[in-house]
C-alpha cells in the first residue's frame, strides 16, 4: 500500500475515483446513503478542501488502483458545534481553545477492508496534523461501524460525550496530539 497526498486543485482524475469509491462505501450499512452521485461528493470535496489546513490523502494498491482515502480540516469550535448539532459549550468544555483537526471522512473499497488500509490512512493523517502543530483531533462514526470504532481505538482516539443532532447513531471521537 502506498499513501498519497492529493494535489487535487491538479488531479481531477484522483477527486473522480475517490468519489466513485465514496459513493459505493456510503450506501452500504451502517449508513445506507443513496443519494450521494460522484458529481456531488467532487462538489463537497471543492468545499471542504479549500478549509483551513485540509488534507486528501488516498491509498493505492501498488501504484495503480486508488483503494481508500481520507480528508479533514483545521475546524473552529463553532465549526464543530455546527457539524455536530451539539452545543458550542460542549465542545468549548471538552476541546478549551486549542486547535482542532476534524477528519471528515474516511473510506475504505470493500475489497481492501482488513487489510491495513484505513489504519494507514489514518496514521498517515494524524502525522500530517501533528506536523500542523494541532492539538486534537476528532471524528465521528457509527456505533454499528465496528470495525471503523475498533481502528480508532487502535489509533488512541476515544469516545466522547457527544452524539450527533441530526443522526442519533453517531458518536464523536477525540485524540490528543
Amino acid at each position: 500500500m502506498i499513501v498519497k497526498r492529493s494535489r487535487w486543485e491538479k488531479e481531477e482524475s484522483v477527486l473522480l475515483k475517490v468519489a466513485e469509491i465514496y459513493c459505493k462505501i456510503w450506501e452500504e450499512p451502517p449508513w445506507n446513503e443513496y443519494f450521494w452521485t460522484t458529481d456531488r461528493v467532487i462538489q463537497d470535496l471543492h468545499k471542504e478542501l479549500m478549509k483551513p489546513n485540509a488534507v486528501l490523502l488516498y491509498a493505492l494498491e501498488k501504484e495503480e488502483r486508488i483503494t481508500g482515502f481520507t480528508w479533514g480540516y483545521e475546524a473552529s469550535i463553532s465549526d464543530l458545534s455546527d457539524i455536530s448539532g451539539a452545543f458550542y459549550s460542549q465542545w468549548k468544555k471538552i476541546v478549551e481553545k486549542k486547535r482542532i483537526f476534524y477528519i471528515d471522512e474516511l473510506g475504505v473499497d470493500r475489497k481492501y477492508r482488513q487489510c491495513g488500509y484505513g489504519l494507514g490512512l489514518t496514521q498517515e493523517l494524524l502525522k500530517k496534523i501533528t506536523s500542523l502543530n494541532i492539538d486534537y483531533a476528532t471524528l465521528r462514526t457509527d456505533i454499528k461501524a465496528v470495525s471503523a470504532r475498533n481502528l480508532y481505538k487502535k489509533t488512541g482516539f476515544q469516545e466522547i460525550n457527544i452524539t450527533d443532532a441530526e443522526h442519533s447513531d453517531r458518536t464523536y471521537w477525540l485524540k490528543e496530539l
